[in-house]
């Protein structure tokens, strides 16, 4: 007599299928062999649950014969996964799989079989290479179902430990050569800033833009109510550095020159020295020391024009709350928080290994030594959040740029993110390939490519015929670009005439512009030296002046004698006590 299976959900009769599995005709549900082991024990009385030496190795059920025997039902199973997995049929697979493990708890074909199908892999070759794929490897590895297989099977272990090693080698170069290309884009990157030294800055509706040419010597056009563009005399310069309304200016010797607008403090440099790089916003100046320390102007106007302002803040914000606020590193990489407000935006005393930092209007972005990036925002109006410090997913990026309200970032391998505010598609450039600087404006961006062209996304002036750029620059109204040959062009509204560049002319070649810059140092160090031996001459010259005339008036007071010797003596000893005082006078 036949054993009768019926369905535990609709009582509907149970039909024997190959590979020892049980399905109901009526609702299609299916069972295990290890379901029908119990049942068969339930109805025959036939040992324990675990007593598998007792029952038979077949049963006859109706449909046919069904073999009872674990290792080859297990089997079975197995090989209808495998046959699943070929056929693309993941479902159905795993079912095969867990069906086997129901027989065998620790059968790590079944565990590899389940792995293979989460991963949607026809076969076992194709699960190593996928497995090999660094991209995949830890997600892998983290597979409860790979674990399993690997515990359950030594040879399996060995064989995905070997591809572990394998792998480590292989990310280990990876990174290295990640490492190298990122240290190239930053060589190519820093060249071109070293090589250049036009900057601007904009405040309003106005603006100026100067530029630092080979020779040491500046030049300036635009808005120069304050006299900012008025730079044309000086010399032996390094650096400069351009604000809404002042120009500072770095000399080989470490120390700095201004010229506009101080009234707000930002021209305060004179006792400045021993500094590698300057900086200026609208209403205050940022000097970094050799040594990676910083020093900064304050903002020290009377509330000229802002009767509400009752407190000096440290740093306010620019005509129309923008504020380009730069952020000076120490040594260690670590930002440096100078006079800043406590809005937030500054707040970048915990960041370390930082290669470069950009300044917005309302936010400061970072980047860091391994490509990530890090920002900060102003937190006292959340109408200026666009989400411009979302950046914590960036990853291999080696420039950033902050513009109004929007943040821009360059990877390492060409490619552009951005994120913050796109009223005018700024932060639209996932397209943007092969670029090697960008530049973040109010409202736009300009991206530089390696064949010298320009790109750029926002409401900017046309740069699509620009060519043989080496260095742009974005600002609020109007755009900069530096070409190999030395000249420069600019696009935009033009309103102060900061776009009249056409006869700038930087250096003569890009070839010759380290020579050209070193043969200026070498010009401004003779200079100062010369300089300096004059003074020194001078100084001497003056001292061996004073020495004869103090000794000539002490000879004089020794032979004074007479009635109406009195008031030449006193003349005497007030000059010798001047002459001891000016003799006494340090330099």
């Amino acid at each position: 007599m036949a054993l009768k299976l019926q369905c535990e959900i609709c009582g509907g009769r149970l039909v024997g299928k190959p590979g020892g599995v049980f399905e109901c005709e009526n609702c299609g549900a299916g069972y295990s062999t290890a379901w029908a082991k119990e049942k068969l024990r339930a109805a025959t009385g036939t040992g324990s649950a675990g007593d598998a030496a007792e029952l038979p190795r077949k049963v006859r059920v109706e449909g046919g014969t069904v073999r009872l025997d674990s290792s080859a039902d297990r089997d079975a199973l197995l090989q209808r996964g495998r046959l699943a997995l070929e056929d693309g049929e993941w479902e159905k697979a795993t079912g095969f799989f867990d069906l086997a493990l129901n027989l065998d708890p620790k059968c790590a074909e079944a565990y590899l079989g389940l792995a293979m199908a989460e991963e949607k892999c026809r076969n076992k070759i194709a699960f190593l290479r996928s497995y090999e794929a660094s991209h995949c490897a830890l997600r892998l590895k983290n597979s409860g179902s790979l674990k399993r297989a690997r515990q359950f099977s030594t040879e399996l272990d060995a064989q995905f430990a070997k591809l572990d090693e394998e792998g480590e080698k292989a990310d280990a170069a990876a990174d290295e050569e990640k490492k190298k290309a990122m240290a190239e884009t930053l060589r190519r990157l820093s060249a071109i800033r070293r090589k250049t030294a036009l900057t601007m800055r904009m405040i309003g509706a106005a603006s100026h833009t100067v530029g630092l040419r080979s020779d040491g010597t500046a030049c300036a056009v635009g808005w120069n109510e304050y006299r900012q563009c008025e730079v044309s005399d000086w010399t032996g310069l390094t650096a400069i550095a351009a604000g809404g309304q002042a120009t500072l200016g770095l000399l080989a010797d470490g120390t700095v020159i201004a010229a506009g607008n101080g009234e707000y403090g930002q021209c305060e440099v004179s006792g400045w020295t021993d500094i590698t790089a300057v900086s200026v916003g609208s209403f205050h100046a940022v000097g970094l020391l050799a040594d990676g320390t910083a020093v900064s102007t304050k903002y020290t106007a009377a509330k000229k024009g802002r009767p509400d302002q009752e407190e000096d803040d440290g740093q306010p914000d620019g005509e129309d709350g923008e504020e380009l606020r730069p952020v000076p590193l120490r040594e260690d990489g670590s930002a440096v928080n100078v006079d800043c407000n406590d809005a937030g935006q500054c707040e970048v005393s915990g960041w370390t290994e930082l290669t470069a930092v950009s300044a917005g209007a309302f936010h400061t972005v970072g980047l860091r030594a391994d490509g990530t990036v890090l920002a900060t925002r102003f937190t006292g109006n959340p109408a200026y959040d666009f989400g411009q410090c979302e950046v914590s997913g960036w990853t291999d990026v080696v420039a950033v740029a902050a513009g109004k309200l929007h943040t821009v970032a360059l990877r390492a391998d060409g490619t552009v993110a951005a994120v913050g505010a796109n009223v005018h598609g700024q932060c639209e450039l996932s397209d943007w390939t092969d670029m090697v600087a960008v530049s973040a404006g109010d409202g736009y961006t300009v991206g530089l490519r390696a064949d010298g062209t320009v790109s750029a996304r926002g409401v900017c002036g046309n740069l699509s015929d620009w060519t043989g750029i080496v260095a742009v620059a974005a600002g609020e109204s109007h755009t900069v670009g530096l070409r190999a040959d030395g000249s420069v062009v600019a696009a935009g509204l033009n309103i102060c005439g900061e776009c009249e560049v056409s006869d700038w002319k930087l250096f003569n070649s890009m070839a010759t512009l380290e020579t050209e810059r070193k043969a200026a140092a070498e010009r401004a160090i003779a200079e100062r030296k010369a300089a300096a031996e004059r003074a020194e001459a001078e100084r001497r010259a003056k001292r061996e002046a004073l020495d004869r005339e103090r000794a000539a008036l002490r000879s004089e007071l020794a032979n004074l004698k007479g009635l109406f010797s009195g008031r030449r003596r006193r003349e005497i000893e007030a000059r010798l006590a001047s002459i001891e005082t000016k003799l006494e006078e340090p330099g």
